[in-house]
């Protein structure tokens, strides 16, 4: 029920035209899994690309040299905050080699980008990330969020103070 309601809100974002969830494999922990996928998740850049219809491999691939993830998000995945704490900052163990990228089953990522990066997958590509970082310990993780559209900018954009 609790994924339910997650997907839910995450599809109802405002101005949100398409859900995506991002489903991570392979991870150390759960947990480096879950903040891996609420990073994914958080880029603007996926939000854009996901609601051009244009997925890129190198670019989505370099979103995993963002920051590591602070002790807030950590927590978010599920972390007591007193094991949150001393790995706020420490990035989750990838190597590139083995990382591989899927968007709506087309591998556009495998230890170096795919030719298929340069074809647009329409529409359905939206629907879902997977990340497989083949670690020894296969831990999962998921999340959701939603597009960057238009009608979200415009919206916030009138806001206010």
């Amino acid at each position: 029920m609790a994924r339910s309601l997650a997907r839910q809100q995450a599809a109802d974002g405002e101005g949100a035209s398409t859900l995506i969830t991002c489903q991570v494999s392979g991870a150390a922990d759960d947990y480096d899994a879950r903040a891996i996928a609420r990073s994914v998740i958080s880029s603007s850049l996926l939000k854009a690309l996901s609601t051009a219809a244009t997925p890129t491999g190198p670019r989505g691939q370099r979103r995993r040299q963002r920051p590591p993830p602070d002790e807030q998000m950590l927590e978010a995945a599920g972390l007591h905050h007193t094991e949150a704490m001393p790995r706020a900052g420490r990035a989750p163990e990838l190597d590139p080699d083995k990382l591989q990228i899927a968007i709506a089953g087309t591998t556009v990522f495998k230890g170096t980008p795919c030719s298929s990066t340069a074809t647009p997958c329409g529409p359905r590509w939206r629907r879902r990330v997977l990340i497989r970082l083949h670690s020894a310990s296969a831990r999962s993780g998921e999340a959701f969020g939603c597009d960057l559209t238009e009608a979200y900018v415009v919206e916030n954009a009138e806001y206010t103070t």
